[in-house]
């Protein structure tokens, strides 16, 4: 039930944030460009971000480290919607939100990015 759902995650909004000029973003762009090998738990941890830098290569435009940080975090965001039970029960009944979103950090502005 819902009040079950609450209860488990005790929160009403889950925000993907992805910030500024994001370093692993910039490691993943630099897998993908020059074939770079992360030591030891790093390229782990960046390869989940790869699809979105290629997404915003493909894309093009001039700023494509930042690009693929906001493609990420929807990407991340509507993967918790569709792809974790939990979430995407209680997303399904309201009782909860989640949300993709991007810290400026030259400016301190969070923008809320779309579904």
């Amino acid at each position: 039930s819902e009040m079950c759902i609450r209860d488990r995650l005790k929160v009403p909004l889950i925000m993907v944030m992805g910030h500024e000029n994001c370093g692993a973003v910039s490691a993943a762009k630099a897998v993908v460009e020059n074939g770079t090998v992360l030591p030891g738990a790093l390229g782990a941890m960046v390869a989940p971000i790869v699809p979105a830098v290629v997404q915003s290569m493909q894309a093009g435009g001039n700023d494509v480290v930042n690009n693929a940080v906001r493609l990420h975090a929807q990407l991340t965001a509507r993967w918790l919607r569709s792809e974790n039970s939990i979430v995407s029960t209680a997303v399904d009944s309201g009782a909860l939100k989640v949300v993709a979103s991007f810290y400026d950090i030259d400016s301190g502005s969070v923008t809320i990015l779309p579904d």
